[in-house]
């Protein structure tokens, strides 16, 4: 009973995180609101399409507008999907991917106010962050299962 106990705990600590092997694409804006003191908003902030390239879990994406938007880099964990973009120094942003909506969501923050910030999904629309998937299992328990041996 107790090794059956142990392995129910485990199975349902184990969360299966699907994340492209290749997160480089194009990327569509979708969901995306700013805290009111940023006008609530996105156009300001962020394009409505991105190209995306992206090496062994680094990550750049390129605004269709670059004369009115800045590219973005970071990373993305290929084994958990957490996510960490730079705005060229005017602002950060933490996430992670969603492969329910095979997009990568993000909370973004601009550097001279930090406290608020811009929820924004980038849905990838087209490449190889469409298909090609790995999926990944991580667990937040104990590695240590007893066996009831």
């Amino acid at each position: 009973m107790i090794k059956s106990l142990a392995v129910a705990i485990f199975l349902f600590a184990a969360i299966a995180v699907a994340v492209p092997k290749d997160p480089s694409g194009v990327y569509t804006r979708g969901d995306c609101k700013c805290s009111r003191i940023l006008g609530r908003s996105c156009d300001p902030y962020f394009d409505n399409t991105y190209n995306s390239v992206s090496d062994n879990g680094t990550l750049a994406m390129t605004p269709t507008n670059p004369d009115k938007y800045v590219t973005t880099t970071g990373t993305i964990d290929l084994n958990t999907g957490n996510m960490t973009m730079d705005a060229s120094g005017r602002g950060a942003c933490k996430g992670f991917w969603d492969d329910q909506q095979n997009a990568a969501v993000l909370d973004c923050a601009p550097n001279f106010i930090p406290r608020v910030s811009c929820h924004v999904v980038f849905l990838c629309t087209a490449g190889p962050c469409t298909g090609q998937v790995s999926t990944t299992e991580s667990s937040s328990s104990d590695d240590s299962i007893p066996t009831g041996k």
